[in-house]
């Protein structure tokens, strides 16, 4: 039978060999398995002797008052410990004896004043005895967990050469556990940084300054086409780079080695298939090795090499057709300096372009230090909007048409203006000519057309002469009696004096519209305007058998413009509506004209007719020059109101009536500020 002391050595023993078996797994332990061996090694120890647990805690890294229970070994009827704990209210003193780098063994019994706390925790759990070793990260001292040995069934005494023992095998689970935290960084790491190189196209490489072989990564193994098992070495990568630039890359490689230039390059490659791509490489020279390596990265950049060489390509063509027009065009910034130009301004301005460069826009064009107050490009920057004008350059004789766009940045905010000078001088030539020959035109046309009224004029003048000879014819007999009515005589005279006015009245309609002297714009009351209209063409609608019916807004307001000019607009629809119904019925050849208030600032006048309407077809040329459907017509007519209409800065538009006909309909704006 052995002795007791026999019984502990052996036991030491035992343990010993233990721990040099638990060293020597450690050593080359795969990170993955160190929490099992760290288990079993829990399981060994405490049958070897006879404790009833073993628990390893670890702080939580981002709360360090939690531990953690990691690895725990409870056999049956063990005390159950929670796998989470706050360290400082159920262990306070000691935590602080483990951050003291000391071990705490101590016994319910005869645990310290100090550990009130921690003692009724032990015994919450039936703990008797405890053994805790501090596990830290090397020399800091830096505490990261616990390793607790203890009994339930009986208070254990703790011998120095347990302790010792226990220590050992404390120390070995604490550099297991750092190693394979970091590890599990390493390993996190690099899996981050593949992700990372996947998800951006990147291959790593490393390449010896001693050696011809080049170590890469998988990515940079499919960016070059190298095989998966191939061995890679500096001369199979240059069979894969385009010949044209092994120049190139050798001496970039030989630089970086030699003087620790960080190398960045460009270049092609060869591909099995004949494709060519482009690659990027950046790298360094590693100092700390020696002899010198290389270690970078590269990636596929041919896109963008593509983009850039399509960017390259239109903003060519841009600068091209940019330099092609032949208006004056510059870039201007914030002070109104030039920051761009095109051809045309180095002509324009008789100076090269660094002459131009960084010139203030009014220095050059108007020769003063400041823009004036309504400069179009000080417009545009305080408003944001497009601005335009057209202005007459005294010096050169010119006439010019002046515009400014702003450029707004990605908040909206005016930083560019896009300034043009537009030669017009031959357009306002052009439009004073057209304008010249348009007014001649006009007048013809008014006199064709009184040309056709010329009937209805007659009679509307015969009448009133009509009527003042009847008058004096009557006038005179009653003067040759001996004693003559002078009341009678009186009344007569009235009459003869109202028609006279009413016949003056008639030949100044006809004057106004003969004249060709442009007639100022006054205050028109349309309705008015269109009754006298109505008064010179009476006769005409008899002749017609047409019935004019009259439906006029009695709350027109008032318009400005040229009298005799909406005269003849109005004149040109009633004739146009009086031909269409030439071959209609004669109970419906009935002519409705209406005017109306639009939104309180547009009057609008119509003239409905119940003839044969608007072809479909030839609806979009109604308002051509010489377009007509009369076989006399000269197609001039709706030609002419169209203009005075725009001039007037109304429109005018034709469509087919519901009932069978045609509508003309023209807008005039109420112009109140005009009124005052």
């Amino acid at each position: 039978m052995k002795s007791s002391a026999e019984e502990q050595l052996e036991r030491r023993l035992m343990f010993e060999t233990l721990l040099s078996e638990v060293s020597a797994n450690f050593i080359n332990l795969p990170a993955e398995r160190i929490d099992d061996v760290i288990l079993d090694t829990q399981r060994r120890v405490c049958e070897l002797q006879g404790l009833d647990f073993s628990a390893l805690w670890q702080l939580a890294l981002k709360n360090p008052r939690y531990l953690y229970q990691t690895h725990v070994h409870r056999p049956a009827g063990g005390p159950f410990l929670p796998e989470q704990m706050e360290a400082e209210s159920n262990f306070p003193w000691v935590l602080e004896q483990l951050k003291s780098g000391k071990i705490v063994a101590i016994s319910t019994v005869a645990a310290p004043k100090d550990a009130a706390r921690d003692q009724e925790v032990w015994r919450r759990y039936g703990v008797k005895s405890s053994l805790t070793f501090p596990l830290s990260a090397g020399g800091d001292d830096l505490l990261f967990g616990a390793l607790t040995f203890g009994t339930m069934r009986e208070e254990r005494a703790w011998s120095e050469p347990q302790i010792k023992q226990l220590e050992l095998l404390a120390q070995v689970f604490a550099n297991a556990i750092l190693r394979k935290r970091a590890d599990y960084k390493l390993q996190e790491s690099e899996r981050r940084l593949k992700v990372a190189t996947d998800a951006a196209g990147t291959g790593l490489w490393i390449m010896g300054m001693d050696t011809d072989d080049v170590w890469v990564s998988e990515k940079n193994r499919d960016l070059f086409h190298f095989s998966p098992h191939e061995k890679v070495t500096y001369e199979r990568f240059f069979t894969v780079i385009h010949p044209d630039d092994h120049e190139l890359v050798q001496q970039a490689v030989d630089r970086a080695f030699r003087s620790g230039e960080n190398l960045v390059i460009e270049y092609r490659i060869l591909l099995p298939d004949g494709s060519i791509r482009w690659i990027g490489s950046r790298g360094q020279r590693d100092g700390a090795a020696k002899p010198f390596r290389l270690m970078g990265a590269s990636v596929d950049i041919t896109e963008r090499k593509e983009m850039e060489e399509r960017v390259l390509k239109s903003a060519e063509e841009w600068q091209t057709t940019f330099d092609s027009t032949p208006d004056i065009i510059m870039i201007l910034d914030e002070d109104l300096k030039i920051r761009r130009h095109n051809a045309a301004a180095i002509t324009f301005f008789g100076l090269s372009s660094p002459e131009i460069l960084g010139r203030h826009c009014h220095d050059l064009l108007h020769e003063t230090k400041e823009p004036s107050l309504d400069c179009p490009v000080r417009r545009s920057f305080q408003s944001g909007v497009h601005q335009e004008e057209e202005i007459y350059d005294t010096k050169r004789h010119v006439w010019y048409q002046i515009s400014s766009d702003p450029i707004p940045n990605q908040e909206g905010n005016v930083t560019r203006i896009i300034h043009r000078i537009k030669d017009i001088t031959e357009r306002m030539k052009a439009e004073a000519e057209a304008r010249k020959q348009w007014e001649h035109l006009t007048h013809v046309t008014r006199t064709g057309i009184m040309g056709e009224l010329t009937a209805s004029l007659a009679h509307e003048i015969n009448q009133p002469l009509t009527a003042i000879q009847a008058n004096t014819e009557a006038a005179i007999r009653f003067m040759a009696v001996s004693e003559p009515d002078t009341g009678e005589v009186s009344q007569i005279l009235k009459d003869i004096s109202r028609d006279n006015a009413r016949a003056s009245s008639i030949i100044s309609k006809i004057r106004a519209l003969l004249k060709k002297e442009p007639t100022p714009f006054t205050v028109l009351d349309m309705n008015e305007l269109i009754a006298d209209v109505l008064s010179l063409l009476r006769a005409d609608s008899l002749l017609q058998e047409l019935v004019i019916i009259r439906d006029f807004s009695p709350e027109l307001p008032p318009v400005f413009g040229d009298r005799v000019q909406l005269q003849q607009v109005v004149i040109n629809l009633i004739l146009n509506g009086t031909a269409a119904m030439k071959q209609v019925p004669v109970d419906r050849r009935r002519l409705v004209i209406k005017t109306e208030n639009q939104k309180e600032s547009v009057v609008k006048v119509s003239v409905a007719d119940f003839g044969t309407g608007i072809d479909g077809q030839n609806a979009q040329s109604l308002f051509e020059p010489f377009y007509t459907t009369k076989p006399d017509g000269m197609g001039m007519g709706l030609t002419i109101s169209q203009t005075i209409i725009r001039e007037h800065g109304g429109t005018i538009c034709a469509s087919n009536h519901p009932e069978g006909g045609a509508v003309f309909a023209f807008t005039l704006s109420v112009q109140l500020e005009n009124l005052t």
